[in-house]
């Protein structure tokens, strides 16, 4: 009698896509340490996706926008509001299990906003959400043959594509960096941005070393005349090392 060995194995995934818009809306408010608004100058956000899960035909998502507001005050000097505004958002996939990880790409569309009063302004963005949903599908494969009868097998040695590891993680790059020669000193820093440009990519045991830069422009008020803005660029190098093992 024969019996057929059998192993199971991943043969590939189940790709689900779907796409949907969301908005995400709020009422900002001076802080009491910051002057009237007379005129708005720019209004920009950056969309971070928190939390994300999956359910039988949608994907839920949660996130906050990082709002930057840079306006001209009542006494004609140039101030900035940071604001965080949350969001919460049903995303219609037909064919998403509850099994499936969902790998979420969000980016901001548009902004309106609306000034109320001098002291109060209202934010509605709009939100571009892609969803790709995927589930591994596994399958029983014959490894080999066992019984009583001599049986010859001829075998044949694959190398299978195998993703060993899949996941999220944060980490801090922090830096002391000095004004380029012939800047003036910062009176107030009004608006920062990063991004970030990945150069290498090495895979070690249980370790992943990613090297990169971060590249930092910031616009800031003059100490000595606060009527007067400045901008200055910055490249910082990081590598960092991330477990695989979490």
């Amino acid at each position: 009698m024969l019996e057929l060995n059998k192993q199971e194995a991943c043969v590939g995934e189940q790709s689900i896509i779907a796409f949907s818009q969301a908005y995400c809306e709020g009422d900002i408010i001076v802080p009491d340490t910051k002057p009237d608004i007379a005129k708005i100058l720019q209004v920009s956000a950056n969309v971070v996706i928190q939390n994300k899960h999956c359910a039988y035909d949608r994907v839920s998502v949660d996130g906050k926008c990082d709002i930057s507001i840079l306006y001209i005050s009542e006494h004609n000097t140039v101030c900035s509001i940071n604001n965080v505004q949350s969001f919460s958002h049903v995303i219609d996939a037909k064919g998403v299990l509850e099994n499936m990880d969902a790998e979420i790409e969000a980016d901001l569309q548009s902004v309106d906003y609306f000034v109320t009063n001098s002291r109060k302004l209202n934010v509605k963005m709009l939100i571009a959400i892609d969803v790709n949903a995927t589930n591994c599908i596994n399958r029983d494969l014959c490894v080999g043959v066992s019984g009583d009868s001599n049986v010859q097998m001829l075998k044949k040695n694959i190398m299978p594509f195998n993703r060993v590891y899949k996941g999220t993680q944060q980490f801090t790059i922090k830096e002391c960096l000095e004004l380029p020669a012939g800047k003036p000193d910062i009176d107030t820093i009004l608006k920062s941005e990063m991004r970030l440009n990945t150069s290498d990519v090495k895979v070690l045991n249980d370790k992943i070393v990613v090297d990169g830069n971060a590249f930092l422009s910031v616009i800031y008020l003059d100490a000595n005349d606060q009527t007067r803005i400045h901008y200055v660029e910055y490249e910082v190098p990081f590598s960092e090392i991330l477990d695989t093992l979490v």
